[in-house]
């Protein structure tokens, strides 16, 4: 692709797992940009990226070929986002308390359950009177 001319800026982002250097064109288009800003750009990537730096055109000495296309407002989305995570957590710290509840249920009904079959059994009410001595109940 030709090389674009006639920008007023350079937006510098980080791409794919290792981190690579990217940069594009910034052209007057009424918005101002700066690091942080989400941009669609032109050329292969199709991805929303994340401005890094904004450089003057002096400051890169890189061939750019592709170019900013327009900021985009993802705060709505990141909002949605963040709420399914908020509620995963909530989620899984109420599976974690009730687990907990579960077990201390299953342990008052097998205790329970020992009574009311002891109070109908004068030898099962022995054996548990015994079991209760040894764990210092």
């Amino acid at each position: 692709m030709a090389k674009l001319e006639g920008y007023y800026a350079v937006a510098g982002t980080k791409e794919g797992c290792y981190g690579k250097k990217y940069f594009y064109a910034i052209y007057d288009d009424g918005e101002t940009y700066k690091a942080g800003d989400k941009i669609v750009v032109s050329g292969a990537n199709k991805d929303i990226l994340t401005i890094e730096e904004i450089l003057t055109p002096d400051e890169c000495n890189t061939n750019i070929t592709a170019e900013v296309i327009c900021k985009v407002d993802t705060s709505v989305y990141d909002k949605r986002v963040e709420e399914r995570k908020e509620k995963a957590t909530r989620k899984k710290e109420a599976d974690k308390i009730k687990k907990q509840m579960d077990k201390m249920i299953t342990e008052m009904d097998q205790t329970k359950r020992y009574e009311m079959y002891a109070s109908d059994n004068p030898e099962l009410a022995e054996k548990l009177k015994a079991y209760k001595e040894l764990i210092g109940e």
